[in-house]
């Protein structure tokens, strides 16, 4: 049960990760990448047997969809950043004309 704990708790950050993420597209292969990882969990749950399976899926896949999403919300957000100072450096240049 442990396992199944910390992959639907990775599942938890990519759904948040989505929901700051603009993008009608990259949010639904989010979405269908959170759908892929429930069921997965959900057939562990189901047969624990099969938990030996998960470890690559759990040590690697997850956490670096959750580092690469997490760094793409952190550009996004830097886009915003760089945009926000290009407009402040617009109206600065145009209050100096006037």
């Amino acid at each position: 049960q442990r396992v199944v704990d910390e992959g639907r708790a990775y599942v938890e950050e990519i759904k948040r990760c989505n929901r700051n993420i603009p993008g009608v597209q990259i949010s639904e292969k989010i979405s269908k990448l959170e759908f892929v990882c429930d069921r997965i969990f959900n057939r562990v749950e189901e047969h624990p047997e099969l938990i030996d399976e998960l470890r690559k899926f759990m040590k690697y896949y997850l956490p670096t969809t959750v580092k690469l999403l997490q760094a793409y919300e952190g550009l996004d957000k830097a886009a915003q950043f760089v945009g926000l100072l290009a407009e402040c450096h617009l109206i600065n240049s145009l209050r100096s004309q006037i």
